[in-house]
């Protein structure tokens, strides 16, 4: 490659001079024949795109397409963003599954190099794993294969089970329905929150530092922290978000602390929720109980509940309840 870069003769002159041996000479001209092709056709590909229409060439794209995008994840090429790649994807239906495979790779490759922000990703890319899993569970369906007995449809379930040791499963039933609502605003309350939640928090929103989460806990929940960290709140959440969680940037948090003035232990709401968009997740007990001795449900909250679970806390989130059941409610905010 380097050598045809130089000049196009280059290598078939270097094969003359440091090889006698004419069998062998064949081989490595024959050889470097096959390659400045290859390179010639690569050119001409990225040149003309799907309009070069040298027939043989045709025959060749899914190999052609799968070197440039060993090239593209390397660093070394940048899809041309004027390839008509309508065409490409005519393309696939006259291949087979193996043949297919690079050229629809090659093509979700194009989008990303042309999608650079969040928004455009949703709107371009997405919509395709979409639709490649649609494809993919109407084979299933076809073959009379139902998928749910090989994998767990946990975005379509309504609630799963989290016994000993299986933290990661709910991490994956939770984090599959916030990517499936898109969610970017999380709110979370529950009595008993610690820093160690922060991971399964985490793990939840696949580490996207632009979902913004809200969390809604006890008083005593903030002395805890404080006594058991030795500095204030937002350093501890900071700290360990940056060491165990994305050591890159941190999301917008916001901890909400509340109490009764008589006993700031107690907090007015007992259950724990998830709330975003217009529903929600209900969990059975508090993160930092997940996966250890006894079984709890998380289940989705439906429109109907989440109008009377928003009933309920609102007024705290915004800390605009002053009182509750005759006591003054105090509250303590912290940003990070």
């Amino acid at each position: 490659m380097t050598a045809y870069a130089i000049d196009k003769d280059f290598p078939a002159t270097l094969t003359a001079l440091y090889d006698n041996d004419p069998a062998r000479r064949n081989v490595i001209d024959n050889s470097v024949k096959e390659n400045i092709e290859s390179i010639r056709r690569s050119e001409d590909f990225q040149a003309n795109g799907f309009e070069y229409t040298e027939e043989s060439i045709a025959e060749d794209y899914p190999a052609l397409l799968w070197n440039l995008l060993a090239t593209y994840n390397a660093g070394s090429y940048i899809p041309n963003k004027k390839l008509d790649h309508v065409a490409l994807l005519r393309m696939v239906s006259e291949l087979g599954v193996n043949d297919c495979y690079p050229l629809v790779t090659f093509y979700l490759a194009s989008l990303e190099a042309k999608s650079k922000q969040k928004d455009q990703v949703r709107e371009k890319v997405r919509p395709i794993f979409e639709s490649l899993l649609s494809s993919y569970e109407l084979v299933l369906d076809l073959c009379q294969i139902d998928s749910r007995n090989s994998t767990p449809d946990i975005v379509r379930a309504d609630n799963i089970l989290v016994g000993q040791n299986q933290i990661e499963d709910a991490a994956d039933f939770v984090g599959s329905i916030l990517i499936s609502k898109d969610v970017d605003e999380l709110q979370i309350v529950d009595p008993y929150f610690s820093i160690g939640d922060l991971k399964f928090i985490g793990d939840s929103i696949q580490r996207d530092p632009n979902v913004s989460i809200t969390i809604l806990t006890s008083l005593f929940r903030m002395k805890k922290i404080e006594s058991d960290s030795g500095q204030g709140v937002d350093d501890t959440v900071y700290e360990f978000w940056i060491q165990n969680i994305n050591s890159q940037s941190v999301p917008s948090i916001k901890i909400i602390f509340i109490g009764l003035e008589t006993s700031p232990e107690k907090m007015p709401i007992h259950d724990r929720w998830w709330l975003f968009d217009n529903e929600g997740l209900r969990f059975g007990g508090s993160v930092n109980g997940l996966g250890v001795m006894r079984v709890q449900e998380i289940s989705k909250i439906d429109t109907q509940e989440r109008v009377n679970i928003d009933q309920c806390v609102l007024g705290f989130l915004s800390a605009k309840q002053k009182t509750y059941e005759g006591e003054r409610v105090k509250y303590k905010t912290v940003d990070i």
